[in-house]
């Protein structure tokens, strides 16, 4: 007799263990790697937010420097146009202290005889137009005019007598040149 034994079954629930550990396997290999890209999904997109947060930073950082650097250049523009200002008012006031000294000037020059009628600017040169008792009026204010340190180069333009009369009192009417140019700066 002859034992027949059927393998079949066992086959077949072997095989269902297989497909089982299979299937587990797969599943778990699924599920891992699921697993896998969901932490490297979260670790991307920890690192975008730290970036943009970076980057947000940066961007703030960036807008405050370039405030200051445009106050910067609006301050540095200021302290130029206040320079130049300081520069004009310190011509203007060299330029009144020379008028002054030279009016100055000029009445220290004057002799006791000699009177002015007028004082005109006219181009680059001071037009004088006074009277004098004498000569020697004139002669003096010359020379005062040319030893004065304040001026230098006054020329007598014109000199006519005006007026004589028989008691030898005669008038001179006169009128002296002096250039602008070469009224002296003031020396301290």
């Amino acid at each position: 007799m002859l034992y027949e034994v059927n393998l079949f079954p066992w086959r077949e629930n072997k095989l269902k263990r297989r497909i089982k550990a299979f299937a587990y396997g797969l599943a778990m290999s699924v599920t891992l790697g699921i697993l896998v890209l969901i932490v490297w999904f979260l670790f991307a997109m920890n690192s975008i937010s730290i970036q943009n947060a970076r980057n947000t930073y940066l961007k703030e950082k960036n807008a405050a420097l370039k405030f200051k650097v445009n106050k910067a250049y609006s301050l540095n523009a200021k302290k130029k146009t206040l320079l130049h200002q300081v520069k004009l008012l310190n011509a203007l006031q060299q330029k009144q202290e020379q008028s002054l000294m030279s009016w100055a000037a000029l009445s220290r020059a004057l002799p006791d005889n000699v009177y002015l009628l007028s004082i005109t600017h006219k181009g680059s040169a001071l037009l004088i137009d006074g009277r004098a008792e004498s000569n020697k009026g004139i002669a003096q204010l010359m020379r005062n005019l040319n030893e004065s340190p304040y001026f230098d180069k006054a020329t007598l333009s014109r000199i006519n007598l005006i007026n004589q009369s028989s008691d030898k009192e005669t008038e001179q009417a006169f009128e002296v040149t002096i250039p602008l140019h070469s009224v002296k700066a003031l020396s301290d």
